[in-house]
C-alpha cells in the first residue's frame, strides 16, 4: 500500500500530570483547534480573542503522532492515541455515559482494562486527499497493536464520511450510538475495531506500521513543534530497545536503531511490549 507522497511520523507520550510538558500540549491543542476550526465550520474551537483551544486532559497520559512531509517539515497532520491508563476520560465513555460504554464493551466480549481510544485525526488542508490522513490512522493503529490493544474505539463524525474512512480500516459503527454533538456541527457515531482482525484495506499498511512503531518513538521534548526543544540531544535515559523480536525486525526494516524513550516511561506499557528498562 502506497500513499502518494513519503511520509514522517514522530511519535511521543506526554505523561499524565507533567506539567513541564504544558508548553508542548498547548501547541498540540493550538493546531488540532485550528484545523477543527475549519474556517469558521466548528466555531466552538475559536476563543474570543480569535485564538483557538481544544484543552482535554486526555492529552496527558496519551500517544501523540505528527506526520510531516519530511523530518524537519512543518506538521501537516495529527492523531491521538489514548491507553487505558486514562480509559476514564475517553471522549467515548463521555458521549456514551460511563454505564453506556462499559455495556457496550461487555456486548463485544471487552473491557475497559484492553480498549485503546484514537481520536483527532486532523490533517492540514494543503496536505488533504494525499494519503496522510490514512497513513496517521494507521500509524495509531499499528501503535495499538504494538501496545496490546484488545479493541479500539473512538468517536467518528459523518459529515464527510469519516465513519466510512474508518470502515475501510475494519472499523464497524456501534448501533444505537449515532447523535448530534453540537461541538462538532454533525451527528457522531462511535466506531470500534479489533485490532485481532482484519484492518480491511490497509492491513499491509497497519502492520507495516506496527513494526515500524519503536522507531517513531521520540522523547516529547524533541517533538520539534515549535516550541523549545534539545534536538541533537540524546538523553541518558534512552535506551536500546532489541529485547523483543519485533523491535528488532523494526530496526531491520527501517534502518534506524529502536530506542525506548517514552515506550519505558510508563511501568503499563513496559510490562506489555516486554521492555528491559531501568529500574
Amino acid at each position: 500500500m502506497t500513499t502518494g507522497v513519503p511520509w514522517h511520523v514522530s511519535a511521543f507520550r506526554v505523561e499524565t500530570g507533567e506539567s513541564g510538558e504544558a508548553e508542548l500540549v498547548g501547541w498540540i491543542r493550538e493546531l488540532r483547534a485550528r484545523i477543527l476550526f475549519d474556517r469558521g465550520r466548528r466555531p466552538d474551537f475559536q476563543t474570543p480573542d480569535g485564538g483557538y483551544a481544544d484543552d482535554q486532559d486526555l492529552d496527558f497520559g496519551a500517544w501523540h503522532f505528527v506526520g510531516r512531509r519530511e523530518a524537519g517539515g512543518p506538521p501537516l497532520g495529527y492523531v491521538r492515541l489514548s491507553t487505558p491508563e486514562t480509559g476514564g476520560l475517553f471522549q467515548t465513555r463521555a458521549h456514551l455515559g460511563a454505564e453506556r460504554y462499559e455495556d457496550v464493551l461487555r456486548e463485544h466480549g471487552l473491557g475497559v482494562a484492553e480498549t485503546f481510544e484514537h481520536s483527532r485525526l486532523v490533517v492540514e488542508h494543503q496536505a488533504r486527499k494525499l494519503g496522510l490522513g490514512i497513513y496517521l490512522n494507521a500509524f495509531a493503529m499499528g501503535a495499538a497493536r504494538f501496545l496490546g490493544a484488545k479493541a479500539m474505539i473512538g468517536t467518528s463524525g459523518t459529515a464527510d464520511g469519516q465513519d466510512r474512512f474508518h470502515e475501510r480500516f475494519g472499523f464497524r459503527p456501534v448501533p444505537g450510538t449515532r447523535r448530534y454533538v453540537g461541538h462538532y456541527t454533525e451527528d457522531v457515531v462511535i466506531m470500534l475495531y479489533r485490532p485481532g482482525f482484519s484492518a480491511g484495506e490497509f492491513t499491509g499498511l497497519v502492520e507495516q506500521l506496527e513494526e515500524a512503531f519503536p522507531s517513531s518513538v521520540v522523547p516529547a521534548q524533541h517533538a520539534g513543534l515549535g516550541v523549545a526543544s534539545q534536538v541533537g540531544h540524546t538523553p541518558q535515559d534512552q535506551l536500546r530497545l532489541p529485547s523483543t523480536p519485533l523491535m528488532a525486525a523494526a530496526e531491520t526494516v527501517t534502518g534506524i536503531p529502536a530506542r525506548a524513550g517514552s515506550l519505558c516511561s510508563s511501568p503499563w506499557i513496559a510490562s506489555r511490549t516486554g521492555l528491559a528498562c531501568k529500574a
